[in-house]
């Protein structure tokens, strides 16, 4: 009798636990398309066929719209580290009206309350041409308290493309290799950083001290200089520097100053661009501090005053307080 109730009770945390997963067993099934039965197809997604071959095929049929196909995966709950592998064949892939509206694999790590977790693993991203099928691969950690891996195959709102998947496979691996590459790649990218650092240069020559237009100070409403006499400030704004690197800064500023005879330049600039984080920047944001230093300069040498707008809406934030505090020590 007892012997029986212990095997019963064996049995059932089997069942209510959550297993582990075999080593190199993929955690998706279906992955080289010989059943379509997992996978849920949309308009502008198939599973096609060549010589005996199936796999999945992604078609763009209206420039702008995404094209998706979307799983979601259990995870095992020992698992730290997952490999991705798969085959891939595109053609004709325009990208849409930004840049990383391309073919790509998104994913996401969720938690049981389904909320998002960081970090994301890297999204594999595709356009032009790949002159036939190749293979890829990518590792990446898995965040505690993951217990979903959403994955997103698509044409993100690109123009016009055609893209194939087939043997796709996810696998836990050991973790230690994969920290050990994110290591390795943060220095390499750490060093290129710096490298392109090095490599900014002033466009504009730093204007020498007593050179420099008259100090302002604030009494009561108005602006005056170091003797007291008014200064009435007439100028534009340059607002690119506020959604990207600027466009045509230094080129705007000069025909401000000399042909339109302003005193006065509103700069709107954005904090994630002074620290070298936003998108597509590669030296650390010294281009960008670079060229504010220049448009300070440029309109310093007409006897201007420059107004830096940290272009934010609503109340301040703690990294807006950053921003000021390490860009007064180096404006």
């Amino acid at each position: 009798m007892t012997t029986r109730i212990i095997l019963s009770l064996i049995l059932l945390l089997l069942t209510i636990c959550p297993q582990s997963v075999t080593a190199n067993e993929s955690l998706i099934t279906g992955g080289n398309f010989e059943s379509d039965a997992v996978w849920s197809l949309k308009r502008g997604a198939s599973i096609s066929a060549e010589e005996g071959n199936r796999f999945l095929r992604l078609r763009q049929l209206e420039p702008g719209k995404t094209v998706m196909v979307y799983r979601r995966i259990d995870l095992p709950t020992d698992v730290q580290a997952l490999k991705l592998s798969f085959k891939v064949r595109y053609e004709n892939i325009k990208p849409g009206k930004q840049l990383w509206f391309d073919g790509r694999i998104m994913m996401n790590f969720k938690d049981k309350e389904n909320k998002t977790l960081k970090p994301a693993p890297p999204a594999p991203a595709f356009k032009g041409n790949s002159k036939g099928w190749i293979s890829r691969e990518t590792s990446f950690l898995v965040p505690p308290n993951s217990i979903h891996l959403e994955m997103m195959f698509t044409l993100f709102q690109v123009q016009t493309g055609q893209i194939d998947f087939d043997d796709i496979e996810l696998v836990p691996v050991d973790p230690g290799p994969v920290i050990r590459a994110k290591e390795e790649q943060s220095r390499r990218k750490a060093e290129e950083v710096a490298r392109r650092a090095t490599s900014v240069k002033p466009q504009v020559p730093v204007v020498p001290p007593e050179k420099l237009p008259f100090m302002l100070k604030v009494l009561g409403n108005r602006l005056i200089d170091e003797s007291g006499k008014n200064i009435w400030l007439q100028g534009v704004a340059i607002p690119s520097m506020g959604w990207g690197p600027g466009e045509k800064v230094l080129e705007s500023v000069e025909h401000a100053m000399k042909e339109w005879n302003v005193n006065c330049i509103r700069l709107a600039v954005r904090e994630h661009f002074w620290a070298g984080t936003g998108p597509y920047q590669n030296d650390g944001g010294a281009s960008y501090r670079q060229q504010i230093d220049d448009v300070i300069n440029l309109v310093a040498s007409y006897g201007g005053y420059t107004v830096i707008d940290l272009h934010r809406f609503r109340a301040p934030q703690e990294k807006d307080v950053q921003f000021w505090v390490g860009g007064s020590h180096e404006i």
